[in-house]
């Protein structure tokens, strides 16, 4: 059912209800009502959620099993190194983040700042071998 997909969803990705519900712009007690089963989203919202979770809306709605749509851009492997880079761009630019759905503190920022450095530098290595 649409009201478990969406639970379910938000839980892997480790988002709270107010965290989702705070993006999408509605409270989170109306956002707790989708996961219930007592209310539907407006497409709009519904949109927001598919967005925000990474899925399609077909695959919320049950309309299909694949989470998300196969399109010339979706079935490229990523790139893990070039992933990676960008985060370390975000974290070096001190931009705004998440993590886990909540504010990013500065020391989860250092954390994973040099484990992808120590990551990336290893890989890089052992390419070399």
């Amino acid at each position: 059912m649409f009201n478990e997909r969406l639970k379910n969803e938000r839980k892997l990705h480790h988002y709270t209800q107010e965290f989702i519900a705070k993006k999408i712009g509605v409270t989170r007690a109306a956002y707790s009502a989708y996961e219930s089963g007592k209310r539907q989203p407006n497409f709009g919202i519904l949109k927001g959620i598919a967005k925000i979770l990474n899925v399609s809306t077909d695959y919320l709605l049950e309309i299909s099993n694949q989470k998300r749509y196969r399109n010339n851009i979706d079935t490229q492997r990523p790139d893990l190194g070039s992933m990676a880079e960008e985060i370390l761009a975000i974290i070096q630019k001190d931009t705004a983040a998440d993590f886990w759905g909540e504010p990013a503190s500065k020391s989860q920022k250092y954390y994973l700042q040099i484990a992808l450095k120590i990551a990336l530098k290893l890989c890089k290595e052992s390419k070399k071998k």
